[in-house]
């Protein structure tokens, strides 16, 4: 199960996928980042959330959309105005906020074998407040890879791949590989190709984060600090650059702004920065004047040459060095050192595997659908983009639009239903007592009725006791109409049934005319 990658390290400094989200589907744009764990993008209503590549998701568009209550405590860590709120900021400064949803989540592109592609309700945060560089940046939000059960702030709701994993979809593994303005994230173990190099695995070993043991940090065949190695070392995407524990940091920049070559001239920079002017814009000469920087991990190595840990500045043709000083005793192995590289992270043997590889081609070479119309792959629909059809056994997902249409519908009666039960069951119980009171007062009135005839009185017989009845209790006179020339058969008949004498019993001065 696989997304294309786009973007890159100079001009937005991320890589991000698309994902579909609801029904329809809307698109939006997220960064791949391995150091957080929230998926989230804006939704509408937010005032303080920036422009980005996408209008924001708008809740009232989905036919499959609903909140997540606060009464749902396995995601739930902090309750607003009745809703299961988040927050999440960053060491930089840049933070977003909202509520926790539930929608549909659309996934899957085309890999080795045949299509790959899923579907599945998915809890994702709705931002409503963004500052800093999430409000500036051109991706709509962020996708979080790194593991849901961290003692934070985070909410515990699941991650994309964890969410996968629990449905059967694929394996607790996934993996990047990113080139230049293209790469792959893959879901499951990636592929095997004859002509790749073997993977060197390395132990996590903080399983909330893709901590690993830095054994050394080497510039050439020098290791830098090696009596002063980092406390901890994460591998995190969606950090741009590399950033050195303070002890590897200042002799690396020394022996960088000691380096006189050839063509390559020491350009005015800021603190704790480098950079220098080439001829052109071409970063061959880097290579032949600086050397690799390594790091090394335990079970194998992972090396940059000098063109890929610099990078172009807004000067034509000035390279500014791509690694940064920490001021702490952490390392950040960002975005910057995975270039050229398939990462794996095999969550679930808690190890990560590095191996050299060009994924532009592999992004290149991704199969494309196959002429078969009983495979199971992208299809276009009128409302959105083209999305994977959902196996009918999915549980996760109603067969049709209508279906789940209905089936809101019905979620939202029974929702209305259970909180006018208490109303409904006090004005059931009321209708019932007035309707023995009402028994109770009538009930002497029929008594009298049916105590004046018997059982084989004729109907004439009973209309004429309760006209007399009447006549006896109020004052009004019945008069005969006029009958009509057609309405002589039905006047004849009244009029007989007036002439009929007037019981003994009856005192009342009243007669029929």
């Amino acid at each position: 199960l696989s997304e294309t990658l786009s973007g890159d390290l100079i001009n937005l400094g991320y890589y991000f996928a698309e994902l579909h989200v609801g029904t329809p589907p809307q698109s939006f744009t997220v960064i791949v980042d391995t150091g957080s764990s929230v998926t989230a993008i804006p939704c509408t209503g937010c005032s303080r959330c920036g422009r980005h590549s996408n209008p924001r998701f708008d809740p009232s568009r989905s036919e499959t959309f609903r909140h997540v209550q606060c009464s749902e405590a396995a995601y739930c860590r902090r309750c607003w105005q009745r809703q299961c709120g988040y927050s999440v900021s960053y060491q930089e400064g840049s933070s977003y906020s909202g509520f926790l949803a539930q929608d549909v989540l659309h996934l899957g592109g085309w890999s080795v074998g045949g299509a790959k592609c899923t579907s599945l309700h998915f809890a994702f945060g709705c931002s409503t407040e963004e500052t800093g560089l999430f409000k500036s940046q051109q991706a709509d939000g962020i996708m979080g890879l790194a593991s849901s059960r961290r003692p934070e702030s985070e909410p515990t709701n699941p991650t994309v791949l964890e969410a996968l994993v629990e449905r059967g979809v694929v394996a607790n593994v996934f993996s990047l590989c990113i080139s230049g303005k293209i790469g792959r994230l893959t879901f499951g173990m990636p592929n095997e190709s004859p002509s790749a190099p073997p993977r060197v695995w390395t132990r996590v070993e903080d399983t909330n984060f893709y901590s690993v043991t830095v054994r050394a940090v080497r510039l050439g065949g020098v290791a830098l600090a090696q009596t002063h190695l980092p406390s901890s070392s994460i591998v995190d995407s969606g950090t741009t650059f590399m950033y050195l524990h303070s002890a590897a940091f200042v002799p690396l920049l020394k022996a960088m702004r000691q380096r006189r070559c050839k063509g390559v001239a020491t350009v005015h920079s800021p603190k704790d920065e480098f950079c220098v002017r080439l001829p052109s814009a071409s970063p061959a000469p880097l290579n032949s004047c600086f050397d690799n920087v390594t790091i090394d991990v335990l079970g194998g190595s992972l090396s940059m040459p000098p063109s890929q840990y610099f990078y172009l500045s807004e000067s034509a043709s000035d390279f500014c060095l791509g690694i940064f000083n920490n001021y702490e005793h952490t390392l950040v192995i960002g975005a910057i050192n995975m270039l050229h590289h398939e990462i794996t992270f095999d969550r679930e043997r808690g190890r990560i595997g590095i191996r050299p590889q060009d994924c532009t081609r592999a992004s290149e070479e991704t199969p494309r659908p196959p002429n078969s119309s009983s495979a199971v792959g992208p299809r276009a629909t009128a409302s959105g983009p083209a999305l994977c059809d959902t196996p009918a056994s999915s549980w996760d997902l109603y067969s049709s639009t209508s279906l789940r249409a209905a089936a809101k519908r019905v979620a939202r009666l029974a929702e209305a239903y259970a909180h006018m039960a208490p109303l409904l069951l006090v004005c059931t119980l009321v209708g019932a007592c007035l309707g023995c009171a009402l028994f109770a007062a009538l009930r002497p009135l029929l008594s009298r009725i049916c105590a004046d005839g018997d059982d084989n009185a004729s109907a004439a017989e009973v209309q004429q006791r309760l006209l007399r009845r009447a006549g006896s209790s109020s004052s009004f006179t019945l008069r005969e109409v006029e009958p009509r020339p057609s309405d002589v058969g039905a006047a004849a008949a009244t009029k007989s049934l007036s002439a009929q004498p007037a019981s003994d019993d009856d005192d009342s001065d009243n007669s029929l005319i």
